[in-house]
């Protein structure tokens, strides 16, 4: 059985193969980690896995010396400091860092709203923006007005409200709001 799909890395390869379940070898995984029980295909894999375990990261950026544990992630960060934006929307044309910040934003494209909230009716794109809507049903209100004694489930919130004692104009900044929530 042969699906098409091309490898430059033969563990990357192997561990597809093992989703055919076409090799015999592949049927089990047979690479244990002692650590924690999970179980690979590839020994590879067991290998950066047990980075988790020992903290090892030998992968070090050579702009600002922060370390990861994975190659991958490390060529992620470098997009960080290069502003470079690879993965465009085929849609609307908007270019992203990540190739899962350019999934979660085509879900705005397909209104795929799989994520409902149980305290209300209202849906979500992701589970993490569920989450942090849920933190209203119920959740403290951590943050409070540096001016009364009004609370408020998120920062942006609180910081929206103190405009209100300045006597400032709200101005509204869609960008800086939707950064801050995710603080």
């Amino acid at each position: 059985m042969e699906c098409g799909k091309k490898f430059i890395r033969k563990d990357l390869l192997l561990l597809h193969l093992s989703n055919h379940k076409t090799i015999p070898s592949l049927k089990e995984k047979c690479y244990s980690c002692t650590e924690c029980d999970k179980k690979f295909y590839v020994k590879s894999q067991l290998e950066k896995h047990l980075r988790i375990h020992t903290g090892e990261k030998p992968f070090q950026c050579t702009e600002c010396e922060r370390q990861f544990s994975v190659k991958s992630q490390l060529e992620d960060h470098r997009t960080t400091h290069t502003g470079e934006k690879p993965f465009r929307c085929s849609e609307c044309g908007k270019c992203f860092r990540l190739k899962p910040y350019l999934k979660t934003h085509q879900l705005i494209h397909t209104g795929d709203k799989r994520y409902k909230c149980s305290g209300c009716d209202k849906y979500f794109y992701t589970n993490s923006d569920l989450r942090k809507h849920e933190v209203i049903h119920g959740g403290k209100k951590r943050f409070k007005c540096s001016h009364c004694d009004k609370h408020f489930h998120r920062k942006y919130e609180v910081r929206k409200h103190e405009i209100s004692h300045s006597g400032e104009r709200e101005r509204e900044d869609p960008q800086v709001s939707r950064n801050e929530v995710r603080d």
